[in-house]
């Protein structure tokens, strides 16, 4: 097994959280939603040369506990209201996973955000105000990966912060598990609510970190 020059995952911050369900989901560029698809991908819904656009919408859904959002409402806009309207429109049905509160998926709300130049055209958690989320890095070189992700779990406190981060599912090199934790712990989020009420809400990482790796059993 060659050894791995550089393990270095970037990923931005409005599309680097992901549950377990959402992790699952493919790509449905389908703008119908229809019944028994995954609508994941608003690429369908984007205006002519929304790519370019570097402002982001952030919109206010309510989650369910299937993970898909509903009910859309412009927190903030882009400064451009085709690029929001089209945003609100893929906003509902758009499947980013659950969240849970007590252990269970559970019916919330919450802030995302949505950037038609980001990568991937889809949603993920608006950074509030004065938060600095860095993106995920590490520059450990192990020579093998047995596992090429690690899942990280966590908890979103009422004030925002995270909470609880641990290592859900390793990748067998505890310098890479611990990189993430470190991350993750440093963020901080728009609060999970539920009938107007902040609440603690639990939600996973999972970071493919790619490259030569054997697989464990």
């Amino acid at each position: 097994m060659a050894t791995i020059r550089v393990l270095k995952i970037t990923l931005a911050i409005t599309l680097l959280m992901v549950s377990r369900a959402w992790a699952q989901s493919s790509p449905q560029p389908s703008p119908a939603n229809a019944s028994g698809t995954v609508q994941s991908s608003c690429e369908a819904f984007a205006p002519q040369d929304a790519g370019q656009s570097q402002g982001a919408t952030l919109v206010s859904v309510r989650i369910t506990t299937e993970g898909k959002m509903r009910d859309p409402i412009l927190y903030q806009s882009s400064g451009d209201s085709t690029l929001d309207k089209a945003a609100l429109a893929c906003a509902n049905g758009y499947h980013i996973g659950y969240l849970s509160v007590g252990g269970r998926p559970a019916e919330v709300r919450w802030v995302l955000a949505h950037n038609w130049a980001a990568r991937g055209v889809g949603f993920g958690p608006a950074i509030p105000p004065g938060a600095q989320n860095k993106a995920c890095k590490s520059n450990a070189r192990p020579d093998v990966i047995p596992n090429p992700t690690t899942t990280v779990s966590y908890r979103i406190a009422t004030d925002g912060t995270v909470t609880g981060a641990a290592v859900a599912q390793s990748s067998g090199v505890p310098s890479l598990d611990q990189d993430v934790v470190e991350c993750v712990s440093a963020w901080r989020f728009f609060p999970v609510t539920q009938n107007g009420q902040p609440v603690e809400a639990g939600q996973q990482l999972q970071v493919n970190w790619g490259g030569p790796t054997t697989q464990g059993t």
